[in-house]
């Protein structure tokens, strides 16, 4: 009922915490250091490198753990929306999607995830072999996925028109000194009535 009545708007914004898009989760095992501190038991490491190397859902308590729930949402985004936005966050990890419904070729929606300000995101969790190297194997993996960013933290920033919906990622080169600057990393957008054509670098 809330898309039927966001029909004349130009965009349809969904607003909500955790990631729609699927993420098949690499083979962890190359891309971490064993000697460098986690921020998880090291049993749970274990057990998160063995799940891994059978590529299966990162997070299985995001959407990826409700598919039928998600190709029901997909379809709803599909058949009622013009141009659907979702924006969420929850991973501390700046990323940005094309959402394409399973058996799918072209996307009903476009993702925008923020990073966090300062709160721990992948990268302190998981003992990365170099900063990215998760986010690097997660593009490969995941086609439909155009931006990840695990290590730097910051902000999403998000411009409307009637045009088109641009989002910006402002990261920090640090985040424990009272001094410290910040870049545009990335700077993706969408045009109205053009989300079969998916992302593009604005």
């Amino acid at each position: 009922s809330g898309l039927e009545r966001a029909k004349s708007s130009t965009w349809q914004v969904l607003g909500q915490q955790v990631l729609i898009s699927p993420l098949i989760s690499p083979n962890l095992e190359p891309l971490l250091d064993p000697d460098k501190p986690a921020g998880i038991p090291r049993q749970v490491l274990d057990h998160n490198i063995e799940l891994s190397r059978k590529n299966l859902p990162l997070l299985l308590d995001t959407w990826d753990g409700y598919d039928a729930a998600r190709q029901r949402l997909l379809g709803d985004l599909q058949d009622l929306a013009g141009n659907p936005v979702i924006l969420s966050g929850d991973l501390h990890t700046a990323l940005a999607g094309n959402i394409v419904p399973r058996g799918g070729t072209a996307p009903v929606a476009i993702e925008f995830m923020t990073t966090s300000v300062t709160s721990p995101g992948i990268s302190k969790y998981l003992p990365e072999i170099r900063h990215n190297a998760i986010s690097d194997a997660s593009l490969k993996l995941n086609p439909d996925l155009v931006y990840m960013e695990t290590y730097r933290h910051g902000w999403l920033h998000m411009q409307f028109t009637h045009e088109e919906c641009v989002g910006e990622w402002h990261l920090l080169d640090g985040i424990r000194t009272e001094t410290y600057s910040i870049e545009v990393d990335r700077r993706l957008s969408v045009r109205a009535g053009e989300i079969a054509a998916g992302l593009r670098d604005a």
